[in-house]
This record gives C-alpha cells, structure tokens and sequence, in this order.
C-alpha cells in the first residue's frame, strides 16, 4: 500500500469521497496546522463534500509530517480538541475512507508497538500450557512466541496455576527489553461451556469452571479468582516488584481488579476487551493515577461485564472485512469473532512490510495472530473509530449478575473436592522455606505431599471455599432446592482422579509459591 487503497479506487471512479487534487505534500508542520485547524473541526460528522474532500487531503499530507505528535499538540491547544478523536468523527460514516487512513493515524497512538506486543502476551502466552508456548491460543504452524518474546527482550517464566481456574504467566525483561518492567499476563475464559456440559468431562472442566465460577456470578467476573488466590498473585508479583498487568477478555478484567487490590506493585495496566470491575474499586483507582488503557472491538459484549472500566483511555475499533467482491470494507458484527479480535495487530496486517519496525514484522509473521490466525485467514483489519476516556465511557455495563445459580452449584460441587486438595497442598508448601531446604530435602517434602494427596479420601470444607460459596450467594439456592449447603467443616469425599491431579500439581505449586527457588 504505497499510498492508500482509496487513492487507488479514485483512479477507477469508485471511491466513495472524491479528492479535488492529487496528494498535496505539507510544506511545514506549521501550514500543516493551520489549513487542520481551519477545516477539520468544521467537518466533524456533517461536513459538505468540499469539507470532506479537503479534510482527506489534508490527512493524505499527514503521512509526510516530520512531527504528527506536535501537530496534535498544538492543535489541541488552539482547539480545545483531539486531533484523533475529530478526524475519526470526520469520517465516521466511510468505512472505506476510515480504514485507508488508519495507517496514517498509527502515529497519534502512543506505545504502538509496546501496546502491539502486551496484546501478543494477553492472547498468545497466557493461554499457553506449555513451557515451550507451543500451545498459544490462535497460533498455526508459523507461531513461535518464545522466538518473539526473545525478539522483544524478555524471557518467560513458568505457568502459574493457582485456584477455581486461576492461570497467569510472568516475563522478565532481560537488559534488551523492550520496556524494562515485568509483565504479569492473566489468562482468559478458556472457552464458554453451557450448564448441561458434564462438569467432571476433562474438555469441558476448565471452560465450566471459568464460565461459572470465573465470569458469571454476583460476585462480578475475576472477583472469586482473585478472592481465592490473593496470596499466591501478591506473591508473585511482590517477587516482580513491579509489574505490567494484561489479559483478554476474563484476564483482563483480572488484571484491572489486581490493579485495584495491589496498586503497589502495578505501574500499568492494559486490557482487550474485557469486562470492567466493581465501582468502589474503579473509584479507588482515581486516586491511583495508574496508567490503564482499555482495547476493545466493536459489537463485543464482553466489556458490558460488571460496573465499569478501570479510570484510563478506551480505544475502540471496528473489525474490518472485505467485501464479497473485494473493492470495500465491511464492519463485522459477528460478537464471537470480535471478541477474539486483535484490534492493535489488526492495524499492522497487510501494510507494506518496510512500514512496520522489525519487531511488528515478527509480530505479523510469528505472532498469534500470524498466518494462521482468524484475523489473517478472514483478511480482517482494524480501522479506529474513537478514543475516549473512561469518564465518556458509551457501553452500558451490566454490573455483577449471575446468570445462573444451578450452573455455578453444579460447577462448584464438582470442583471442590479439587480445589481443596490445591488448598492444602498450597497450605503445606508454605511451610517448605527454601533457605532452609537444599534439592534432596525439598524432594523428599514434595514426595510425601504427593502421598498424603494421594490417600486422602475426605476433607472438611475450608473458611475460605465456605466464604466463597457465601459470597456466590448459594446458601440460599442451595436450601431452595435441597442440595447440600457446603458450610464451613462439612466433609467432602474425594474422588481418585482430584487427588492424582493435585498430586502432580505439587512441584508446580511449589514454584508458583516461593518463585526465587532454591537459595
């Protein structure tokens, strides 16, 4: 794309706006800035044709700018206005217009390629279950995301399995970094799973419990993964000393709820598409100042999800799809596929290679969104429709409702056997301080763990899945139709496939506890 894909419809008649003169190069930041502040506020959403045609060649003379983020300054300045925000409004209703100058409005966006590769990490690396990333969620055989963790400077930590679902990974940023701070990635629901799904069937399990214990109760979604293990993720991330927090869909709004919780430890938060959090703990974060940024699609549902979004900036953009006969854009409406959308990796597919960095060229080629992603199979791009601060936030959020108590009973009841053999190897592993342990001793201590795990036969119901239960509000549906009420001491029998689960889980769970290992 030497130019844009409209100029090229121009030439065939075909282009939806018509410009008055071939590309018209900017003399100067400054002629630049005043032909910008003369039209285009003038333009916003209903400007003549005339208006329209001047904005867009104005905005073709962008592209040889040597200085877009001072223009936008100083436009701001003179105008009161978002220079991003206006030319979005201006052409708001040209679908076609609006993605052929998106490659141009890249260079208002801060961070692009931080922000670019943070969404690599929320989709790819924490839906990973193996150490080599092997697995990311959305990679073909052209996905290498440790290559491309390497390519930007860090170095990947193992998975941490906490409970009910809980799934994060750090990295480490090595002296190349491309940013020198930890990220901490959540992992996402791993796939919807409908309440008459066999609870204890190994494929739908880990999609049950995030969909009925993880998204949907009145508790607000991530809020029981958090409450269960906030130990293990202050831990963690107390190791780190700092971190960049990030996730997709329930990851992100895991990320904003441990931003809340633990502002201490996070310098940054960035989320796709992904739900909000509760509004005492939004309000909290005002005072917090952490810089957050929220990425979502258009038509997805997702951020609707509790009270409202962390304090920051949104960007919103359109999934884009070609027509059937090629010669247009068409704005996907379809809401499982724009929540799965990669709306910062959709503005890098399909520009010229020589216009992207060498990072985003391994990005597009090696990346979950490569060539055997969704996104690159449907040749689907993103076009930027507003950016907004949280305060202008338009989704109505839906707040914290369950949507059903029998599927979060159904789900709880057969997890919990589970969940509390992890609780107790978690409270056993605690004790395994390794200062005072050397590799055969600690051997040893993790061999008879997994042995107790594995003849225990019945475990009384802790405080904390007790709390839970309450919390989930499940004491009364319980009662309401005669199911066991799982207070606090009553005794579970374990079933032969948890406790060989949680027995292989234990040198896992040890490392996840004391992440600096053997001293």
């Amino acid at each position: 794309m030497t130019l844009f894909d409209h100029q090229k419809k121009e030439i065939n008649g075909s282009a939806p706006l018509r410009t008055v003169t071939p590309l018209l190069p900017v003399q100067s930041p400054v002629t630049l800035l005043k032909n910008l502040v003369m039209v285009v506020p003038q333009s916003v959403k209903g400007g003549t044709p005339e208006q329209l045609n001047s904005t867009l060649d104005l905005l073709k003379g962008l592209q040889h700018s040597w200085d877009l983020p001072k223009v936008a300054k100083e436009y701001l300045q003179q105008t009161g206005r978002s220079l991003l925000n206006d030319l979005l409004d201006v052409f708001e209703p040209w679908i076609d217009v609006r993605r052929d100058v998106a490659f141009i409005l890249q260079g208002l966006m801060p961070s692009l390629t931080w922000q670019a590769f943070l969404e690599q990490v929320a989709y790819g690396v924490a839906y990973a279950q193996e150490d080599d990333l092997s697995d990311a969620k959305g990679g073909g055989e052209d996905t290498n995301m440790k290559s491309l963790i390497r390519a930007a400077g860090f170095q990947p930590g193992p998975l941490i399995r906490g409970r009910w679902g809980l799934q994060f990974r750090s990295l480490k940023p090595m002296p190349s970094a491309l940013k020198q701070v930890h990220i901490v990635a959540f992992r996402g629901t791993e796939g919807v799973k409908p309440p008459w799904k066999n609870p204890l069937d190994p494929e739908a399990r880990e999609g049950m419990v995030d969909t009925w214990i993880g998204d949907l109760t009145s508790m607000g979604a991530g809020y029981p993964q958090f409450m269960t293990n906030e130990p293990l993720i202050r831990r963690h991330m107390g190791a780190n000393k700092h971190s960049a927090v990030t996730g997709h869909s329930l990851g992100g709004g895991l990320a904003q709820i441990v931003t809340a919780k633990l502002p201490d430890l996070v310098t940054e938060c960035v989320t796709f598409n992904a739900p909000g959090i509760k509004e005492e703990d939004a309000e909290s974060l005002k005072k917090q100042k952490i810089p957050t940024t929220h990425h979502r699609t258009t038509f997805d549902v997702v951020p609707m999800g509790n009270s409202e979004a962390a304090p920051g900036t949104i960007y919103t953009y359109d999934r884009l799809t070609p027509t059937r006969n090629q010669t247009g854009w068409s704005r996907d409406e379809n809401l499982a596929v724009t929540h799965n959308h990669m709306p910062i990796n959709g503005l890098l597919n399909y520009e010229q290679a020589d216009h992207l960095t060498p990072l985003q060229q391994k990005m597009r080629k090696t990346g979950v969104n490569g060539p055997a992603a969704a996104d690159q199979r449907d040749q689907a791009v993103s076009a930027l429709v507003s950016v907004k601060s949280t305060e202008q936030d338009g989704v109505i959020h839906g707040g914290e409702v369950a949507l059903s108590n029998y599927a979060t009973y159904k789900t709880f009841a057969a997890n919990l056997g589970y969940n509390l053999l992890v609780e107790y190897a978690q409270t056993r592993i605690a004790t395994m301080d390794p200062v005072k342990l050397n590799a055969a001793s600690l051997d040893e201590r993790l061999q008879q763990l997994q042995a107790e795990l594995l003849g225990c036969r019945e475990l009384p119901v802790s405080a904390q899945a007790a709390a839970l239960f309450s919390q989930m509000k499940l004491s009364g549906y319980a009662a309401k139709s005669k199911h066991i009420n799982f207070k606090q001491g009553y005794e579970v029998k374990l079933r032969s496939e948890d406790r060989q689960a949680s027995a292989r889980q234990v040198p896992d769970l040890w490392r996840a506890w004391w992440p600096g290992g053997l001293k």
